[in-house]
């Protein structure tokens, strides 16, 4: 397997549910949450599938063109109608509604999917070996799009979000302790309107370990012991030689001491890092979005736990021409705040010079 993305904080079984459902499920992905740290995995041969079928996109204008305005229609409805209708929990949610609600949520992870590096990166390589104006030109339409989607990942996903306040919404009609209503799947939230009850004691068990997966076109989730030995073998986390490997976004060398931010869309967190990051700092991130343009533009270097050649730290570190290395998986993990580092995007490596005390 090789790692996606890892966000903190308290995520839904339903963001899980519908994540390993969308198009990444092309790719047999895995998700494992260990209480607030949310990782995602996708098997090595089901990546495979998923970069041919985005080159086969990419590589259409008609293909390309259907989904693009398919996207971009979805993320204008959605603005219209859904974000409006869960912008609080106290929408009425019938069964009805629940069964019309859940596909076009679930929608979203179809679409946004695409938009990720394990659709576009061989596209992307092609674009440049072949100087194919057709990938340029979708490629390049499909940076914008991701951003457009991102806003909407942030209200769907995010506390306050649509997803949690659906929840919100199952768990003071159903449940005894309303807040556990973020540990139920799809199916089992439709269950409780057809009277079945869910074990509390599996609510429980997710609280400290819960996973999913689609092997095949077979969605199965887990909890337990099973998943916290699937996050002991996926997200054992090893440097070599204190040296971090990833991708090369942007060539360059330089020192510089380190600055973590986490994934974050909340302005007043982000103003917090701002106020102790100085010019020249070397910037961790788990991605980078445009909300972190002002930590950006301080950085010498920019170095991220996920993304590929179309993210927005890879374009970024290449507008600012800066060092940028993408794609570690483990930076922010092992990185503190304060470590000297060498960033060497040459090679795609960071070394640690010192420990921050």
């Amino acid at each position: 397997y090789k790692g996606l993305f890892k966000m903190k904080g308290r995520l839904t079984c339903l963001h899980s549910d519908f994540f390993v459902s969308g198009s990444l499920g092309l790719g047999d992905p895995v998700v494992v949450c260990k209480e607030n740290d949310w990782r995602s995995f996708i098997s090595l041969e089901g990546e495979k599938k998923c970069l041919q079928k985005g080159l086969e996109i990419f590589s259409s204008e008609a293909l390309y063109s259907k989904y693009n305005t398919e996207f971009r229609d979805y993320i204008r409805a959605a603005k219209e109608k859904i974000i409006p209708r869960f912008s609080n929990n106290r929408a009425e949610l019938s069964k009805e509604d629940l069964l019309a609600t859940l596909p076009i949520l679930e929608k979203f992870w179809y679409f946004y999917g695409i938009t990720e590096f394990s659709y576009h990166e061989l596209a992307y390589e092609k674009s440049l070996e072949l100087n194919d104006a057709t990938l340029k030109k979708n490629l390049d339409d499909l940076g914008k799009l991701k951003f457009e989607g991102r806003e909407l990942l942030n209200a769907f996903v995010y506390n306050d979000g649509v997803l949690h306040n659906l929840l919100r919404i199952v768990g003071d009609r159903f449940l005894t302790q309303k807040e556990d209503s973020v540990f139920l799947f799809s199916d089992e939230i439709l269950g409780l309107y057809d009277g079945k009850k869910i074990d509390q004691e599996i609510l429980n068990t997710r609280k400290k370990y819960y996973g999913c997966e689609v092997s095949g076109g077979v969605k199965k989730i887990f909890s337990g012991s099973e998943a916290s030995e699937a996050w002991n073998i996926l997200c054992n986390e090893k440097i070599e030689d204190g040296v971090i490997k990833g991708t090369i976004a942007n060539r360059g060398i330089v020192s510089g001491r380190v600055i973590i931010a986490p994934m974050l869309v909340d302005m007043k967190e982000i103003m917090k890092i701002d106020s102790r990051m100085k010019i020249g700092d070397i910037l961790v991130a788990e991605s980078t979005t445009p909300e972190l343009m002002m930590l950006c533009k301080k950085a010498a270097a920019i170095v991220t736990d996920q993304g590929g050649m179309l993210s927005h730290a890879a374009i970024v570190s290449r507008e600012l021409n800066i060092p940028g290395v993408i794609g570690t998986k483990q930076a922010t993990h092992i990185l503190k705040d304060g470590d000297l580092v060498e960033v060497d995007a040459n090679q795609g490596t960071i070394k640690i010079i010192k420990r921050s005390v």
